[in-house]
């Protein structure tokens, strides 16, 4: 069944390596103090898939302003029980996306000497939070009062684990799968602003239904293209981006919001069939339409399918085939003033 989604909000009290323990998967662990209680949160540095045990992983400072933020800074300390598959305060690496994924990459977890593993640059971010007194917020399936996984070091019986992606899972793990419940790491570091910390396997996909669950024929791997293979769709898809929208008209809103569609490809685009879908899966589907190369189009919204809410949100651009060609995100302060068109 999918993940117990949540995030800890909290102080870093403790950190350290934790690989050598038999019958368990390499960790690096932070212990978060928030709400009265310490969370134990283990993230993975090594998968348990014997193949594709590698882990991707984005640094991503600063994080783009986004609406998540916002609502991050006005939780209590401790634990936040998420709603299961909705927008709101929950990630989605797909879907509403806070870091671009072809700026990922790989490194050993465990090499000798400073700064050449992965748990070297996690713990470089995590002694800055420590340091700093920063707040820090934990994503992922939390658990309470109970000792899991095993743990013989930091000693309490709360905590968030799989602090990754959660979703696109190759078979073995496909019963953890579900849309806006991945993990992250997010820290709010005063001297920098917020940082991300994301991770992925090697062996998950980036091209997923709206359960989450692996399209077939995906190849896998973060740098793997979003695309149904074979045979993939013609280079003008992979080029097409939503540019800007009105989000906030003068007035009432139905009807009158728009999305800018522009082709950057060398060839004209046939609309027929592609979706613009918002942050609650509401999908506006477009009509016959050619788009010529280097040319924008303005997709005026009906208000019975995609709806721009003036609170944040994210708009997403597939193809008739439900390829995902783009996705832009703003903000509620981007989104305050009617009747300001938004460059996204």
């Amino acid at each position: 069944m999918p993940i117990q989604y949540g995030v800890v909000k909290g102080k870093v009290v403790a950190f350290g390596r934790h690989e050598n323990v038999p019958g368990t998967n390499p960790h690096f662990h932070v212990v978060v103090e928030g709400g009265g209680k310490r969370w134990r949160c283990p993230v993975n540095i090594k998968s348990k898939d014997a193949v594709n045990s590698e882990v991707w992983f984005r640094i991503q400072s600063p994080l783009p302003n986004h609406s998540l933020l916002a609502g991050l800074t006005t939780l209590p300390d401790g634990l936040k029980k998420l709603p299961d598959h909705q927008p709101g305060l929950t990630i989605d690496f797909i879907r509403d996306p806070l870091f671009d994924r072809l700026q990922m990459r790989r490194l050993p977890f465990r090499v000798d000497g400073p700064d050449n593993d992965i748990q070297d640059v996690l713990e470089g971010y995590v002694r800055q939070a420590q340091t700093a007194q920063a707040d820090v917020y934990v994503f992922g399936a939390y658990w309470e009062n109970r000792t899991f996984p095993a743990d013989g070091v930091f000693g309490t019986n709360s905590g968030v684990h799989e602090v990754h992606m959660n979703q696109g899972n190759s078979s073995g793990f496909a019963s953890a799968d579900g849309i806006y419940q991945d993990g992250a790491l997010l820290i709010d570091l005063p001297a920098m602003g917020w940082v991300g910390i994301f991770l992925a396997f090697n062996s998950q996909v980036w091209a997923t239904d709206e359960q989450g669950r692996r399209k077939p024929g995906i190849a896998e791997g973060p740098l793997a293209p979003i695309v149904i293979q074979p045979p993939p769709p013609p280079p003008t898809h992979r080029r097409a981006a939503i540019i800007a929208a009105l989000v906030n008209p003068t007035g009432n809103d139905v009807g009158k919001e728009t999305v800018t569609i522009f082709n950057a490809s060398n060839g004209e685009i046939d609309l027929n069939g592609w979706r613009i879908v918002d942050r609650q899966n509401r999908a506006e589907i477009l009509g016959a339409r050619v788009l010529p190369s280097n040319e924008a189009v303005t997709i005026r919204l009906t208000g019975n399918g995609a709806q721009l809410g003036n609170d944040g949100g994210t708009i997403r651009l597939f193809d008739a085939a439900g390829n995902q060609l783009d996705t832009k995100t703003y903000t509620k302060a981007q989104a305050s003033t009617q009747g300001d068109i938004l460059v996204l």
